[in-house]
């Protein structure tokens, strides 16, 4: 009882004593463990649906009969759903789709999840179309694989959107996953210069890291996957309108090819476009007459020459003479060997040989060991530097065709004169292949076709052929 006055207790704000409220029937507890819920059961639906299911958990093997109605029997209570039957045996959440299996026929066990589709994958895919405020229709394109879903525009028209679903399906197919990978394309970069440390020669190295770090990773700032033809031509028009040669553009497109392939092979990237490289107009290798070599050598320094003329009679690479040692040369076999060494390797696996050695190689060589011995250098390389290999000679070889009055000629050319003389020499394009350290046959060739006089000279002796006059 509340003490109040007769003014408030007329009131409509008066405190009033609370109703005594009906007693409630409190409801008996409902066990709905092992009950079969409203849901049709999962695999009521399927076609050609098993008997029995089984699985090994643990090291033992449980069973599961498949009731007429399409719900899971298991230590005797019934579910709708191949999870919460798993979840029975395991006592927590499983993907009951790929945890049960049954028996085909001749067939051995199978997942269940095969029995999903025909062809046996736990993937549903579909096109619809919506309508926009303004009466535009929208198709769109939804994947559902293994509980990922996965949904967008597919475009205006059902057969654009179908295109799309296909092109969905095969990414499951290959990856087992419906979303694409969001790798950035710096990201990628970096992971394939760390391969590149290990995998790549040196000088191949420092190029690719020029090239990316100067020239792709300020263009490519987006993902790896958004990387398209459009995108890459777009970098083509940018690169040649500053006036780069084919030859270099088509080395940076190269390694951006490279990039993208490691990414397909790491599985950070499904696929790659087309990469086009620019048209080069091939031009025959320069190389040196029998003329034009005595002049360079007559011109050449003294402590020049002996390693320009080995270059040339024996058709090494710059990076061999670089680090050729003694050890690698046979004086009395006359013999030069080509191999790997602890901070380098030949090229190619073909690059590694034995090349017989003619009287000016064996000269160039033995001139070298005349200087070390005057020198009294200790290093066990022919022709070392300052500090290690020998950097560069190409400062040499311009001022000796300068002062020799013949054109200008890359170090390289002087394996290129090499094997173009022994082709001119009427030599065996096998036997150039091998002296050289090609890998293909078709790159020998190159230096038969050089010698164009000589394969005139050639032809010229069918002339000694007589015919008779006509009348």
């Amino acid at each position: 009882d509340f003490p109040t006055c007769k003014r408030c207790a007329d009131s409509k704000d008066a405190i009033r004593p609370a109703e005594p409220t009906k007693d409630r029937k409190k409801k008996a507890p409902v066990d709905k463990k092992g009950k079969v819920g409203k849901r049709t059961p999962a695999l009521a639906s399927l076609k050609g649906a098993p008997k029995e299911l089984m699985v090994t958990y643990k090291g033992t093997e449980h069973k599961a009969t498949v009731n007429e109605d399409g719900t899971i029997t298991v230590n005797g209570k019934s579910f709708n759903s191949p999870s919460r039957a798993g979840k029975e045996i395991t006592g927590r959440e499983v993907d009951g789709w790929t945890f049960w299996s049954y028996e085909v026929p001749g067939d051995g066990l199978k997942k269940l999840d095969t029995l999903l589709f025909p062809f046996g994958r736990s993937c549903v895919s579909r096109v619809y179309k919506t309508f926009s405020r303004t009466g535009k229709t929208r198709w769109y394109v939804c994947v559902t694989f293994r509980g990922q879903r996965y949904r967008e525009v597919g475009g205006e028209t059902k057969q654009a959107a179908l295109k799309r679903l296909r092109e969905l399906e095969t990414r499951v197919e290959k990856t087992g996953k419906v979303a694409e990978k969001k790798v950035p394309f710096d990201f990628l970069c970096d992971e394939y210069l760390r391969w590149t440390q290990i995998n790549l020669a040196p000088q191949t190295r420092r190029e690719r890291v020029i090239a990316v770090r100067a020239h792709l990773k300020p263009f490519f700032k987006g993902l790896a996957g958004d990387i398209d033809v459009r995108s890459i031509e777009a970098f083509k028009a940018l690169r040649m309108a500053k006036g780069i040669s084919p030859w270099t553009m088509n080395s940076e497109l190269k390694v951006l090819s490279c990039i993208l392939k490691f990414g397909v092979e790491n599985k950070y990237l499904e696929e790659i476009p087309r990469i086009r490289r620019v048209k080069v107009q091939k031009k025959s290798p320069r190389f040196l007459s029998v003329e034009e070599i005595g002049k360079v050598l007559a011109s050449a320094r003294p402590e020049v020459r002996p390693m320009l003329q080995l270059l040339i009679f024996t058709g090494l690479r710059k990076g061999e003479v670089r680090h050729l040692e003694w050890s690698d040369v046979d004086l009395g076999n006359r013999l030069l060997h080509v191999r790997p060494k602890e901070t380098w390797g030949p090229k190619t696996e073909s690059s590694a040989r034995t090349v017989p050695l003619c009287d000016p190689a064996v000269e160039a060589l033995q001139m070298a060991w005349e200087r070390s011995e005057k020198r009294k250098v200790k290093s066990s390389l022919v022709f070392p530097g300052r500090k290690g290999p020998l950097n560069d000679i190409r400062e040499s070889l311009n001022g000796a065709c300068k002062r020799a009055g013949v054109a200008h000629i890359r170090v390289h050319g002087l394996r290129h004169t090499f094997g173009s003389q022994m082709a001119m020499a009427g030599a065996d394009p096998f036997a150039i292949m091998k002296a050289m350290g090609h890998t293909d046959i078709k790159t020998t060739m190159i230096y038969i076709s050089l010698g164009k006089s000589h394969i005139r000279e050639q032809v010229e002796k069918l002339n000694a052929i007589l015919i008779p006059i006509s009348a």
